[in-house]
């Protein structure tokens, strides 16, 4: 149901331990998965015949998605790949989270817990962090203040959480856009790398 996924090493190891300790079967494209993971050192088998975590992550999107959605998909799950692997980057997204417009950091937070599909856990400090981060950098900078607002107009918004969407309205996204930016600064000094910056290639 959802058109992208992200998954860290440490959860992709505890899903697989789940599955060994309780003698659960899993499917041919899930056993396939597994090899993969343990052949690029994502996941280990450990001697108890469990799995740890190695390095890395895994990022997907859906077939099925159209070519310009794509871009903003490729783009939200490949920085959720980057926050699992760095942990640098992990605090400067910490950082930009404390202190950044809270009142804009309630509309995300209240958006992403009315929205069907979404629901996302306000106590997973981890998840507020992660996701922060990837709707503020899955657009060009120049886009995001527009994505925002668009999202703040929506009348599923508007009828669940006036307050704050009037209040992102009315700022112009200015809080949110303000983050993008000093995250964007942080990417671009430390990798070379620019919000919403994604191409895509077909082989």
């Amino acid at each position: 149901g959802y058109n992208a996924h992200d998954y860290s090493a440490s959860s992709l190891a505890a899903f697989f331990s789940a599955a060994a300790s309780r003698g659960f079967a899993l499917n041919q494209k899930e056993y396939l998965l597994r090899d993969i993971l343990i052949e690029n050192g994502i996941i280990r088998k450990n001697q108890s015949g469990l799995y740890d975590e190695g390095k890395g992550a895994v990022i997907s999107i859906s077939q099925e998605s159209q070519e310009h959605l794509r871009r903003t998909f490729v783009a939200h799950e490949g920085w959720h790949g980057i926050f699992f692997t760095d942990a640098d980057y992990r605090n400067a997204v910490a950082a930009v989270y404390y202190t950044m417009d809270q009142t804009a950091l309630a509309f995300l937070q209240q958006f992403w817990v009315s929205q069907p599909g979404l629901q996302y856990d306000l106590n997973d400090e981890f998840l507020m962090h992660n996701e922060l981060m990837a709707y503020l950098m899955q657009q060009p900078l120049k886009n995001a203040a527009p994505y925002f607002m668009s999202r703040a107009k929506w009348p599923s918004v508007q009828r669940n959480q006036k307050g704050t969407a009037d209040y992102i309205l009315s700022a112009q996204a200015a809080g949110l856009e303000d983050a993008a930016v000093i995250l964007d600064s942080y990417v671009h000094d430390r990798w070379g790398f620019n919000a919403g910056r994604v191409w895509l290639l077909s082989r």
